[in-house]
């Protein structure tokens, strides 16, 4: 073939390696210490803010902007010498590592631009939102991406709460260590006088330049080294389809082998046509879903229905316990590390458990290569058999896991799931197979584009029935543990189906209403709710008496409050839309006259509040239960925190309700909460966890309802609640408050304390207790009213 190719082809790289032959005088070993000792020199000379400032922003070959001179090594006081091409290699090498920097410096330097505007105290999540508003405008689009910003400002964060740093006294160098720790030498920038290569029919023969001895001292230190390698025939009939006869410039690399066996070998890559995809055929495919486990899942599909049943690759138990062991036994030298830090009497046992460290880790990978080649060949193995053209994967690089699953993150990140789907692209490149991959994100039990919930792949017993997966307009789709999409019809645009016939509610008030800050005080017993880029946000709410469901969300008008509801199956009568708007009302305190409250307190001390808490209302909560386990969260927890953990138990058990921006999800019934409860672990409850357990089985079993409390006296109802594990006088106020809407119960935590004795105390520190009989004594009916904006205002004013 022709080896100019047109610039309009779209093209695509396949990497074959060659397995270099075993070389007795070390000459590769020597060429590898070189290469490492220089490259590090390198690094250390050019490591400054404006080298990487210098290699981001040119666009020529990092070997052009650093200059080849620059490269020397010396050792016991004398040069060693390196040919130019040579040097120009690890400049090459040492300037991609320093482009790679160009995006988290900047990356950095706008993190600490927002900190010093907003401070180091405020939530990660409004940095990183303000970052990206402030940074991420059309006119200048930075590269880095939202992952990026979230941890540079985890990083930012964890350096001031152990350090206590002026970040302005330091440079993005100081901070950022960098050091060259794999071994990979480019032979892009060399022009024929370091490697030269030839590429025949059945074999590649090639000649490289390298040290006879491990300290060259002139010219003729150096040799060339002469081998020819084989190809194999599968390989062969590859690179006859590439684009051109000869392969592009190789990259040498190393691969340390069980048993500390290194081989070297050179990359080549060879450019290869992209298939046009071919539109309005059926096609053949297997779907393979990734576990854990069971490494894969596989379902062969023909025109939306299931033709084989679903083909496991498992894990046997003496693997899955041996990979678990390894581990559990790298989480406690990470331990043992971390406790080791700050004693520098034991340097060299941090040096022996950082080697122990270095070694299970290559057991790892050892360990995950083996299974990969085997899984790999497997399932290219079955798409041969059923005459599939392509095969479908989880994309898994790009999909964020929920709030909660970072060890599952970890697993899908560190484990076999990459190299899974990066071993597939080659083999089906070989076989002239078609890999798609695609995005699982809110798949489980939905259709990605017309959201019905879908049905799960059909077992051997039941191949027979109908159908194997769910229609939705021209795409099929097949269901796993996480749903992996099927493309196999004409490719149309399909509109997402959303919630259409919205229902307006215009709310009214008297006096001041602000949403955003009713909502993001924190102090409520339901967690905040979603919200979308207009400021909408989004509930599921149940209908009182009718137990209809709806999806609701509201926003601010001026000084009224609109609420839109809309459901997907049922139909609202006019007695539910009644019943509905009361209970909206109730839901951000419209229905209290908060004027009178301004008036009766005008003068009292706490009147400054009235002010800065212009417009917060008291909330009450839809759902009673949630209110009460949302109130047990709130325990020694910051805002934030139990907000993710209520969050996480709804997205864990919740019924989903697809919307145009994201899903939204309703809060578990007692009883379902009860039978799933085996899933908190996957929310991070901590001990909190067996308080709500506990307090969910009292419920469930109706030992307590819930719904009565709110027609009893005060001190009656929080009797009955102190009788439930884990809730104490401080909990069960939290729910009298803001669950039932007992108004005259003011629930007493630090800040309330604080502000209670600075007020009323003259700055005598009193108990929770005393403070509590305060308010209740001042504020009468009010006091549960006082209290939240006594929270807000003595919480605001710390801050600043």
């Amino acid at each position: 073939m022709s080896s100019h190719t047109n610039k309009n082809n779209l093209q695509k790289s396949y990497k074959f390696k060659v397995v270099l032959p075993e070389n007795k005088q070390n000459n590769l070993y020597y060429f590898k210490q070189l290469i490492q000792e220089a490259s590090h020199e390198l690094l250390e000379k050019v490591w400054t803010e404006d080298w990487v400032d210098k290699l981001g922003i040119n666009n020529k070959k990092a070997y052009k902007v650093i200059n080849e001179a620059q490269v020397q090594l010396e050792r016991e006081g004398q040069l060693v010498y390196l040919p130019s091409r040579i040097r120009r290699g690890i400049a090459e090498r040492v300037g991609r590592i320093l482009q790679g920097q160009y995006k988290r410096m900047n990356c950095y330097f706008d993190c600490l631009k927002t900190i010093e505007q907003i401070g180091i105290d405020a939530h990660e999540a409004k940095l990183v939102k303000i970052v990206q508003q402030t940074f991420r405008t059309k006119n200048n689009y930075p590269t880095y991406k939202k992952i990026m910003a979230q941890q540079t400002i985890r990083m930012l964060k964890n350096w001031y709460e152990k350090l206590a740093i002026d970040f302005e006294m330091f440079k993005y160098t100081d901070f950022v260590n960098q050091e060259v720790k794999r071994f990979a030498f480019p032979y892009g920038p060399d022009d024929g006088q370091a490697i030269q290569y030839v590429c025949g029919e059945q074999s590649i023969c090639h000649r490289m330049k390298l040290p006879v001895i491990p300290q060259p001292k002139s010219k003729q230190d150096w040799q060339w080294v002469e081998s020819e390698v084989v190809i194999p025939a599968k390989i062969q009939k590859k690179i006859q389809q590439a684009l051109s006869e000869q392969p592009k410039k190789p990259m040498l690399l190393i691969k340390t082998l069980k048993g500390g066996l290194r081989h070297f070998f050179l990359q080549f890559p060879w450019e290869f046509p992209k298939q046009p995809k071919k539109e309005e055929q059926t096609e053949r495919a297997l779907a393979v879903d990734l576990g854990l486990k069971k490494i894969a899942t596989a379902v062969v599909c023909e025109t939306g229905e299931q033709l084989s049943k679903p083909i496991y690759i498992k894990l046997k138990g003496r693997q899955y316990r041996h990979i678990e062991e390894i581990y559990l036994h790298i989480a406690s030298i990470q331990t043992q590390l971390s406790k080791l830090k700050d004693r520098k009497r034991l340097e060299n046992t941090m040096i022996t458990k950082k080697e122990e460290r270095r070694r299970l880790y290559s057991k790892r990978n050892r360990l995950g290569d083996e299974l990969v080649n085997i899984s790999v060949n497997q399932l290219i193995q079955l798409a041969l058999d059923w005459k599939c053209s392509k095969i479908i994967i989880e994309d898994l690089r790009n999909y964020k896991p929920p709030h909660g699953r970072r060890s599952w993150s970890r697993r899908l990140s560190e484990w076999l799931r990459g190299r899974i789907a990066h071993t597939l692209e080659y083999k089906c490149q070989e076989k002239g197979l078609c890999l798609q991959k695609v995005c699982p994100l809110n798949t489980s039990s939905h259709c990605p584009r017309c959201t019905k919930e879908g049905l799960k792949v059909k077992g051997p017993n039941d191949l027979a029935a109908d159908p194997k997966g769910t229609r939705c307009g021209n795409w099929v789709w097949i269901t796993f543990s996480i749903t992996v999409e099927i493309f196999v019809q004409k490719k149309e645009t399909v509109n997402k189906m959303v919630m259409d016939n919205w229902i307006t509610l215009n709310l009214t008030t008297k006096g001041s209403f602000n949403l955003k800050r009713t909502l993001e005080t924190g102090h409520s017993s339901f967690p905040i709710p979603r919200s979308d880029k207009s400021g909408r946000y989004y509930f599921v709410i149940t209908i009182p008496d009718s137990h209809k469901k709806v999806v609701c969300r509201v926003y601010q008008k001026g000084a009224k409050l609109i609420a839109e509801v809309s459901s997907y199956n049922e139909q609202l009568s006019e007695n539910d839309l009644k019943a509905l708007k009361k209970l909206l009302r109730k839901t951000f305190g419209l229905h209290l006259n908060v004027l009178e409250f301004y008036s009766e307190f005008k003068n009292d001390p706490i009147a400054p509040a009235f002010k800065h808490c212009s417009g917060v209302r008291l909330t009450c909560a839809h759902d009673h239960f949630e209110s009460l386990i949302s109130s047990i969260l709130t325990q020694n927890s910051s805002i934030w925190k139990w907000v993710g953990q209520a969050r996480r138990i709804k997205e864990l058990m919740g019924d989903k309700f697809p919307t145009d921006h994201f899903m939204v999800y309703s809060f578990p019934d007692p009883q379902k909460l009860f039978r799933y409860k085996h899933l908190l672990i996957e929310a991070k409850l901590g001990y909190r966890e067996e308080y709500v357990i506990e307090s969910t089985q009292d419920i469930a079993n109706y030992q307590i309802r819930l719904d009565k409390l709110k027609n009893i006296p005060t001190m009656e109802a929080k009797k009955v609640l102190l009788k439930l594990k884990g809730i104490g006088p401080k909990v069960a106020d939290m729910f009298l408050l803001y669950g039932l809407g007992k108004i005259d119960v003011p629930p007493t935590d630090i800040w309330i304390q604080r502000g209670v004795s600075k007020i009323f105390f003259k700055g005598r520190e009193k108990s929770l207790e005393e403070c509590r009989e305060k308010l209740v004594e001042r504020y009468g009916k009010w006091a549960g009213i006082a209290q939240l904006y006594m929270f807000d205002w003595i919480r605001s004013t710390a801050k600043k």
